[in-house]
Order: C-alpha cells, then structure tokens, then sequence
C-alpha cells in the first residue's frame, strides 16, 4: 500500500512539471507583454498604440467630407445637406473638437450656399390685372434655371394672396415642383375681394431652414374693383396752412378725379360736402349723399388733406401733406375702404413741394380704390 501512495505522488509531480513546460511553451501567460523568440534567441515587443478623442473625431469628420463631395458631385444635394446637418451635430456635441474638423464643416456649409445661389429663377408669364370674382387670363409660369446644376423636379413653394373662409385677405402657401425643363406653373385662386398684392416662387429644399436666403422670383399680383362703371363721387376738403378748410374748391378732388378716370373709372365726378366732412361725422355724409345723388350713384370717395409740415430749408422747401380717405357704398350705407397717408417732399419752391405732394397723396389714392373696393 505504501508503495502505491509514493508511486501515485510522484506521478502527479511529473504531470504538473509537464503542463507547466507547455504553458511556458505555447506562451499562454497572464503576462501584458507578448513575446516571440526567433531563430536568433531575440525577444520583440508588440504594443497597441491608443487613439486620441480628437484623432477618432477627425477621422469621422473626413468620412462624412468624403460622402458629402460625393452626393454634391451626383447632385444629390438632399443627401449632401444631411450629410451637412450630421456633421455639424458631430462637432457640436463634444469639447475636443478640432479646428481643423471645424473648418471642414465650415467648407462643407460653403459649398452648399454656393450649389443653392447658382439657381436663378426667369419670368416666363404674368398676366394681366384681373377683376373680382373673374379668373386670372392665364396661370402665373417661370422658369428655374442653373449654369451647373440640374433645375428640373425641384421643390418649390408658391406664396400667394387668397380670401379665407372669413372673407379676409390673406397669404397662402403651396409646395410643388418645377417639371422637367425647370419650368414651373400656377393657377392663382379666384378672388372675390380685390387687392394689389405679389406672388412669390421660392426654392423650398427639404432643409430650407439652413440657408439665410433663396432664390426666389415675386410677381405683380392685381385683382382690382368690379365697380368702375358703377357710378361715383369725390369729395375731398384740402386744408390752408394755418388749419382751415377751403371751401371754394379741392384741388386733391380734382386730381383724384384725373386719376381715377386715367384707370378706367366711368360715371364718375366731383361733390362738395365740406360741412360734413370737416365735422367728421359720416352719418351726416351718408344721410346728404343719399338726398343728393338718389340711386344715381353708388359710392362716395370723400376725406380730407392737411399740412403737416412746412419747413424752409437751405436749398429749398420741405412739405408734408396728411390726407385721409374713405369710400363708402352709398346704396348699402356701407364703408368699403379707409386709408390715411402722409406724402414728404422737398424742391426748390413752397409751391412745387405743395403741388408734388399733393399729386402723390391723389395718386395712391387712387390706386388704392382701384384695389380696395
């Protein structure tokens, strides 16, 4: 018994002498350090070099300046503003960023600036002033157009005027496409308010937030009054200097009159009602007009125009004339339009400083009736 105990320990010394040769051997250590042995008996030494936070963003900001020039150079500047936009949250969202990482996203937003400017949007047609409640002539079309870049199937965004379901003038937007040559087409609404308003062609890319600016083309967009022929009368009280209404004559009725008639107003003429309108009180021009004019006429321009400012200057005069307006439909006792206006001029004379401004005041007022009622 005894000489199986010593034969079975020495066998277990032999076998672990054995396995630790082996470990030695195969190099299977808890050694950090690797070690292989060459022909020569020399020891070489392998480390594994560690990559900095700022190296590691570098390199990621490479790749996506990689893909960016890529989209850009196929056209798909969709792909590049995403491209863009991940970059840029790249950078911002750690402290080790790099100049140099910054100035490649800086490029890469450069680069996009400079691909949107180069389209330039062409009028193809307008049409003409429509009146309310008739459609226009013809749609409103342009053209997108680029010396380097593709202008067909881009997004665009038309902004035009429209009445609510309120019956307000307001703006309205809606995203199309421009066809396969660039060109692009729309049909402005009917309108049943008139206005003297624009219609705008913009670029609208899905990341339009990005830019500061688009290209973009606005068009005249005029619907004007269907009361021309209708029958009407002018009244306007000019005012002196010194704040007291004339009486004799206006001459601001008169040159509205002018105006009015030079854009197609018919039945149409001058009025005194001076009492009443220097009083202010419209119940008492309404109640007159009516007495006066019966159904002949239907509605009555009426307002007053005053100095503002008369101020002798070096080189000349300065004068400032305040006028108010209203229009009111005499047949429905209706007010339709109210507008006040203030005209600056400066010439070599009192007299001519006087006559321009009041020649303005009379001009944007009739353009404004021509529009708002």
């Amino acid at each position: 018994m005894r000489f199986i105990l010593i034969k079975t320990f020495f066998a277990a010394v032999f076998l672990c002498i054995i396995s630790t040769y082996l470990v030695y051997a195969s190099g299977n250590t808890d050694n950090t350090e690797v070690r292989n042995t060459n022909n020569n008996n020399t020891t070489k030494k392998t480390t594994v070099k560690e990559i900095s936070l700022e190296e590691l963003l570098s390199k990621k900001i490479e790749n996506y300046k990689s893909d960016f020039v890529d989209s850009l150079e196929k056209n798909n500047f969709e792909k590049a503003c995403e491209i863009y936009i991940s970059a840029n949250r790249e950078i911002n969202s750690t402290n080790t960023v790099t100049d140099e990482a910054t100035t490649v996203v800086l490029e890469m937003k450069n680069s996009l600036d400079e691909y949107i400017s180069d389209y330039k949007f062409e009028k193809v047609k307008a049409p003409n002033t429509t009146i309310k409640n008739k459609a226009f002539s013809s749609p409103f079309i342009v053209k997108l157009k680029s010396n380097l870049h593709p202008a067909g199937n881009f997004p665009i965004t038309v902004t035009f005027p429209e009445v609510s379901e309120d019956g307000e003038l307001i703006y309205c937007k809606k995203d199309i496409q421009s066809d396969e040559e660039g060109v692009v087409t729309f049909e402005c609404p009917v309108s049943s308010l008139p206005y003297n308003k624009t219609i705008t062609f913009s670029l609208s890319p899905n990341n339009a937030d990005l830019f500061t600016e688009l290209p973009s083309i606005e068009l005249p967009c005029r619907v004007s009054t269907n009361m021309k022929s209708s029958g009407g009368s002018i009244a306007f009280v000019d005012f002196t200097k010194g704040g007291n209404p004339i009486t004799t004559n206006s001459e601001t009725s008169s040159l509205v009159l002018t105006a009015l008639i030079n854009k197609g107003f018919t039945r149409i003429g001058n009025c005194d009602f001076t009492s009443s309108i220097v009083a202010g009180n419209d119940v008492a021009v309404q109640k007159e007009a009516s007495a006066l004019f019966g159904k002949n006429v239907t509605y009555l321009i009426y307002g007053t125009i005053k100095y503002e400012k008369v101020e002798k200057v070096e080189d000349g005069y300065i004068v400032a004339l305040k006028g108010n307006m209203k229009v009111r439909n005499i047949l429905e006792d209706k007010e339709l339009l109210v507008s006040e206006q203030t005209i600056e001029i400066k010439e070599k004379s009192e007299w001519a400083a006087t006559n321009t401004a009041r020649k303005k005041l009379a001009a944007a007022f009739a353009d404004q009736v021509l529009y708002g009622i």
